[in-house]
């Protein structure tokens, strides 16, 4: 059931049942009055996604304690001023079988104890309208999910602090953490900053564990035959690398061996996406990584025409990007 917006004379009761489990809801009324009325009328929740329009600058997540059987909670906050305190990720805390948490707004002040989450297994911050890595920090470390498996980090911060990016990505690191995704859509189209992936990369690289890592970003990125080597012989077990940047350049270009050192490294490599650099340098099909490592999907940018066939016969998923 989706319920985005609803009569203020008619109550949200009427419009629920105790035997609904999901709900997606936005509104722009008062939500501690909400969220009594859903726990009132649909105590058995399994998903419950809400956006939130409310200017107030605080309010309650404490009703959402009544739903003891949720496991997917999602919280969008459509104003600044509307911040989540310590309160509020205590309350979040307390529900047990959580296992899927996003947050969308602005953290505020510093939480005062250790909030456990002992079923989570993905979290996902976004605080891109309104703060950098710094501002969630404190918040991050403040969790415990010893079985966290997923990290998804949304930032509008230059990635010119990469000591920030290090703290988001350790701050929170758990034993069964395998899976990073960091995504920072400041505009710096005009800046000469150069990141370089394995910089940014950097304190995973001890996580021998890593599954997945994808990076999205609108800064030039270096990512050099080094960098593939290091990553790969530090990440035996990954399967998925995507790289994704809106600032494309001729300035960076990588050598074309980059892709097949990166895929040859990693055994089980399945899914490959750099949409970081131009591919124009591929002179012949053996360059290509997919000669001696067969993957289910490869996306690369303005790869020569002659070679989509090769691509096209060893992959089983082909997705291929028009030149630029």
């Amino acid at each position: 059931m989706q319920l985005f917006r609803y009569a203020a004379e008619l109550p949200l009761c009427l419009l629920l049942s105790s035997s609904l489990q999901s709900l997606e809801l936005r509104s722009n009324s008062q939500p501690h009055l909400l969220l009594h009325s859903i726990v009132e009328s649909s105590p058995y929740l399994r998903n419950l996604h809400l956006r939130l329009q409310w200017t107030a600058a605080t309010f309650s997540l404490l009703p959402i304690t009544g739903l003891i059987y949720l496991r997917d909670l999602s919280i969008f906050l459509d104003y600044d001023n509307t911040g989540f305190d310590c309160t509020k990720l205590q309350a979040m805390a307390a529900l047990k079988e959580l296992e899927t948490l996003s947050i969308r707004g602005m953290f505020k002040g510093e939480p005062k104890s250790c909030c456990s989450f002992a079923k989570l297994r993905e979290l996902r911050i976004d605080v891109s309208l309104f703060g950098s890595c710094r501002s969630i920090k404190s918040y991050l470390g403040a969790i415990s999910a010893p079985h966290l498996r997923k990290l998804a980090i949304t930032i509008c911060s230059d990635l010119q602090d990469v000591e920030g990016v290090h703290d988001c990505m350790t701050a929170i690191y758990g034993p069964s953490l395998c899976e990073f995704q960091f995504s920072s859509f400041g505009v710096f189209r005009n800046s000469p900053f150069i990141a370089r992936i394995l910089a940014l990369f950097g304190p995973l690289l001890r996580i021998r564990n890593v599954v997945h890592v994808c990076l999205d970003c609108n800064v030039q990125l270096s990512f050099s035959d080094d960098d593939a080597k290091a990553m790969a012989t530090a990440w035996p077990g990954l399967k998925r690398f995507h790289v994704d940047t809106q600032f494309k350049s001729t300035a960076t270009l990588p050598s074309a061996l980059t892709l097949a050192h990166f895929a040859r490294g990693c055994p089980v490599l399945e899914d490959l996406e750099l949409q970081c650099m131009r591919m124009d340098n591929i002179t012949s099909p053996e360059m290509l990584p997919v000669q001696s490592h067969p993957l289910r999907m490869l996306s690369i940018e303005n790869l020569p025409g002659g070679h989509y066939r090769i691509l096209q016969e060893r992959c089983r998923c082909w997705t291929p990007c028009s030149p630029v």
